[in-house]
């Protein structure tokens, strides 16, 4: 976790309040942060069968420490979009205070 040598980008989206539904408005998403980190390979699971070929691909992402963060929040790096894998995991001591997230997104094929 030495090295911070990514760019990770974290948005979030107004949410839509229709007649019956509320939802989230990923069309025109608002960027909370712009940083520098550390991005490593977790675990993935593939998935196949005739009706469905599918993989995930998960990453861990180390950042500065930060609280601007939530689980409804997604991460577009290198030009991709992730969804946030449960809240973030705040490490507020010592001289490597940082903010560990698990992303992830389906892959078809």
């Amino acid at each position: 976790m030495t090295q911070w040598d990514e760019r990770i980008e974290v948005y979030r989206a107004n949410e839509i309040t229709g007649a019956y539904t509320t939802k989230k408005d990923w069309d025109h998403p608002i960027l909370v942060l712009l940083s520098r980190a550390s991005v490593q390979p977790s675990r993935n699971f593939e998935m196949r069968s005739p009706e469905r070929d599918l993989a995930q691909e998960r990453l861990d992402v180390y950042l500065p420490y930060t609280e601007l963060i939530d689980d409804q929040h997604r991460v577009k790096w290198r030009n991709l979009w992730y969804e946030i894998d449960g809240p973030p995991d705040l490490w507020p001591y010592g001289s490597t205070r940082h903010t560990h997230l698990v992303i992830w997104r389906a892959k078809n094929g």
